[in-house]
């Protein structure tokens, strides 16, 4: 039951009288990925308006249990892979966000259009940007996975479909999920389909879904999407296109993630930003550090939608410095763009020196209508239909402004015109018709990146400015809605709590101490092993302290999620506790330094312990 050791290598930039010491990540066996979740619950869903799933009768509690059931269920297990909330105890508000519906004009409050969001993917598009908004107004949009709960999706005539969730990333070239990662998962809320939901009914119906899901099978399978996995067969692949059932007995078990799609997983999840490493006893920052700064969607029935910024996001490498500018449009992008083309301009203030950088006369100069001041950095393209390309292109010039020099061309810049590529997963109902669209690749929104190195790295836990503009014409069609005071961005870590389990194992039916910091002081709080709650305490007056967390003699051996969490708040201190067989052999009984066969038949010798077994 044991993870291979792990071994990790430092690199070392030595200065004077200082050493700075940083990981190189790796997939190595036994360094558990953990990778946040920024939750959003749409008002009117059940989680929010009525929340009771398997006694949990809290929002937070309920959405709690969307990570960590396919976690302990599914990810771990397979992948060594943990997923867990991105709330920082540093921000405003420690509980899951509640964002409005939309569109309330069909089915009922909290419903989504949902049956193909790429034909009709306004509420889809709205729903992410009033999460990333929720976000960044109580610390930080942007970390992790942006995950929203809804209540059901329906056609155009209100007609409740098997579509029960979508997810997917962003693809530059399309078909491969573009690094940094930002994946985006929508999911109907899970009172639909868990066993413990006293009422599994479509509201105004008798009908329900055919099936059960008691492990949560759904979040782990968009998760799949956003870390870049496709639909396969058979029907045992948590990745198969449907909930499925394959023993009979009324509830979900496709779970299987074979080999490939292990590696991309772990692979691929070492590159979302706010990810931590966790190999025993420590846990290291991910390489990418991000910030992403939400826009309002103006007019979500426009004619141009794909003219309505979204977000803008900021995206440094701290081992190579690769900067990515990313613009988000509200909307994809028509084949065939009107003339004349549009301008995309981002406008950074890597210094936040607004005395210092590009003049008005210089943007005069350059046709960009601003009144943005100390830019340093001009990122610009044309985004037009040429004849013979398939689809929009962007023509991109670029521009840093120094003091000696005036403009000086940005050539290490190159642009991309990345596609948020999302896929359905769908459930069969009691009652057909089952309104369902084919399995397929869905482009929901797409965004304009300018991608490079900067002469000079953004400085790390310090703020920059950014301004953004998508002009025709020479005039301004939108513009990155801020005040002087929003337009800054912070590149830094989150400042998630932890957990650190004070020995590698322990056999069912036994304790473990658990130490635990960075909760808040003096709290309420509860540990939970998977999502069973198996004790409740007080945290010391740091927010921390050592808890003694008890492990049921039916726990399934092998790794498994511990969430110490302050009651009626999402923040959480997370980690892993391997748990073994209680009949498993003692351990080197005739001290030769191996746990082998003799080991084990003097233990069932002295013991009278026939399943005794050497590991």
């Amino acid at each position: 039951m044991k993870f291979p050791i792990y071994l990790h290598t430092l690199l070392f930039r030595i200065t004077p009288l200082l050493v700075i010491t940083l990981p190189i990540y790796s997939v190595q066996a036994g360094n558990i990925i953990h990778v946040p979740m920024s939750w959003c619950v749409v008002e009117g869903s059940p989680a929010e308006a009525n929340p009771n799933i398997a006694g949990d009768t809290e929002t937070d509690a309920v959405i709690w249990r969307r990570h960590e059931r396919p976690t302990d269920n599914i990810f771990l297990p397979q992948t060594e892979i943990s997923l867990r909330s991105s709330i920082n105890n540093a921000w405003s508000s420690l509980d899951f966000p509640i964002i409005a519906d939309p569109d309330t004009t069909l089915g009922v409050q909290g419903d989504m259009r949902g049956e193909d969001v790429n034909a009709f993917g306004a509420e889809f598009n709205a729903l992410l940007n009033a999460c990333d908004t929720a976000y960044d107004n109580i610390g930080r949009a942007g970390i992790g996975i942006t995950a929203v709960n809804a209540n059901l999706f329906h056609n155009a005539s209100g007609s409740y479909v098997g579509t029960i969730g979508w997810a997917g990333c962003n693809e530059f070239p399309a078909g491969t999920c573009v690094s940094p990662y930002d994946g985006r998962v929508v999911v109907i809320d899970n009172a639909y389909m868990h066993p413990g939901s006293p009422d599994r009914t479509f509201p105004g119906s008798s009908n329900q879904f055919t099936n059960t899901d008691s492990l949560d099978i759904l979040t782990g399978h968009e998760v799949g999407h956003a870390l870049s996995l496709n639909h396969r067969t058979p029907s045992t692949a948590m990745m198969f296109s449907s909930i499925s059932d394959n023993n009979s007995d009324g509830d979900a078990d496709n779970i299987d993630i074979n080999s490939t799609e292990r590696a991309s997983l772990r692979a691929n999840a070492l590159n979302v930003p706010g990810m931590e490493l966790d190999p025993p006893g420590v846990f290291f920052p991910g390489e990418w550090l991000q910030m992403r700064i939400p826009d309002p969607i103006k007019d979500q029935n426009s004619k141009l939608p794909f003219m309505d910024i979204a977000s803008a996001r900021i995206v440094q490498n701290r081992q190579s410095h690769e900067t990515h500018f990313e613009l988000q449009l509200a909307s994809h992008l028509p084949p065939f763009l009107p003339d004349p083309p549009c301008e995309i301009v981002i406008l950074v203030d890597t210094d936040t020196n607004s005395q210092t950088g590009a003049t008005p006369e210089t943007f005069k100069k350059l046709g960009i209508p601003t009144t943005f001041k100390g830019s340093d950095v001009i990122l610009h393209a044309k985004l037009q239909s040429v004849a013979g390309a398939e689809g929009p292109v962007l023509i991109q010039q670029s521009w840093m402004f120094q003091e000696e020099t005036g403009l000086v061309s940005l050539d290490s810049f190159r642009t991309q015109l990345r596609e948020m590529a999302v896929y359905p997963q769908f459930a069969d109902m009691l009652k057909p018709p089952n309104d369902r669209k084919i399995d397929a690749r869905f482009v929901a929104h797409h965004s304009i990146a300018f991608v490079g190195q900067l002469p000079e790295a953004l400085p790390i836990k310090n703020s920059g400015r950014i301004s953004a503009l998508i002009l025709q014409r020479g005039e301004i069609i939108d513009e990155l809605d801020l005040t002087e005071n929003e337009d800054k961005f912070v590149l830094e870590d989150p400042k998630f709590p932890h957990c650190f389990p004070a020995q590698e194992e322990v056999k069912q039916g036994e304790s473990i101490l658990v130490n635990v910091d960075g909760l808040i002081p003096n709290a309420k709080i509860h540990g939970l092993l998977g999502a069973d709650e198996v004790l409740t305490g007080v945290a010391d007056a740091s927010g921390g302290g050592t808890f003694k967390m008890p492990v049921p003699v039916n726990a399934t051996p092998g790794p498994h999620l511990a969430t110490f969490g302050v009651i009626g708040t999402a923040l959480t201190a997370d980690c892993t506790i391997i748990v073994t067989d209680k009949n498993d052999c003692a351990g080197d009984l005739d001290k030769d330094g191996d746990v082998d066969n003799l080991d084990a038949r003097l233990f069932s010798r002295d013991f009278a312990t026939p399943s005794c077994r050497a590991r």
